[in-house]
């Protein structure tokens, strides 16, 4: 699996490149990558860059990001005192519901991600210092994704007492990467590209705790100029995620309307019909 995984990802280079996407720019631009190797030089993220990363997260449940959000967001930040909690903790909620409406950004239920966000920070006040201290320095060694799948459960079970406030695991998973923990966020693109209905390279795509562990083992395997360690997992959540967006490389999307032209439909489990 993991020689043809490293093929996979050849050709998601390749056919990203070839539609004129410059990758590198792509990436650094959502600065996940970028926050990971902050955090790998010794930065100390603060409560402000929880709450960022937080708002980020919950700004792009069921929204194009590249549509909808990324064109408002520092707009969004602004408006949001930058995440200083004591100005958001003492703000009118309604009247920043009314300015960010005022940006034109299409965030999924805007008034209730405002009240989320704002909700949230006791509990992060609580937390941040645990996972600072957690992954304050963050080492490849095999317990890595154990430690971030416990994380990532505690801040997302219904049953914990440490649950952030309207959010799953999916969007737990977006939090981390913006706050520089790499991991994978099993959201529709990812599962569906590699399903075992198209590309196969999950073998199953319903245990989330394995599913982080089986990115992790394919990631080690692939050779990435400049890219290496952890920052594998989120560089290649990014690319594949890219390779699947509308509006991005839109290749392998939802209505698999470009198979033919796909350099992958050899190996893709999609009826013959597609291709």
């Amino acid at each position: 699996m993991t020689e043809r995984f490293n093929e996979i990802i050849k050709k998601i280079i390749t056919m990203l490149t070839d539609k004129g996407i410059d990758i590198e720019k792509k990436i650094d631009e959502y600065g996940q990558l970028k926050n990971w190797q902050k955090r790998i030089d010794g930065y100390q993220f603060i409560m402000k860059d929880y709450l960022k990363g937080l708002f980020h997260a919950i700004a792009s449940q069921q929204r194009k990001w590249e549509v909808h959000i990324k064109p408002y967001i520092d707009q969004i930040d602004d408006i949001l005192f930058s995440y200083d909690s004591e100005s958001l903790l003492n703000a009118n909620q309604e009247e920043l519901y009314q300015k960010i409406k005022a940006t034109g950004a299409n965030i999924f239920n805007p008034n209730k991600a405002i009240e989320n966000l704002i909700n949230n920070i006791p509990k992060l006040q609580v937390l941040y210092p645990l996972i600072e201290k957690e992954f304050g320095t963050l080492e490849d060694d095999e317990f890595i994704v154990r430690r971030i799948n416990k994380f990532a459960k505690q801040l997302s079970d219904s049953n914990s007492d440490d649950k952030l406030n309207g959010i799953g695991e999916i969007l737990v998973r977006e939090f981390f990467k913006n706050i520089g923990i790499p991991s994978m966020k099993p959201d529709v693109h990812l599962k569906r590209i590699g399903g075992r209905d198209r590309l196969g390279f999950f073998k199953s795509i319903k245990d989330e705790e394995q599913l982080q562990i089986d990115f992790y083992e394919l990631a080690k395997s692939v050779n990435i100029k400049g890219i290496n360690g952890l920052a594998k997992i989120t560089y290649l959540d990014n690319l594949i995620w890219m390779f699947g967006a509308d509006k991005v490389g839109d290749i392998c999307n939802a209505k698999a309307n470009n198979c033919k032209i796909c350099l992958l439909k050899n190996v893709c489990n999609l009826p013959e019909s597609n291709k």
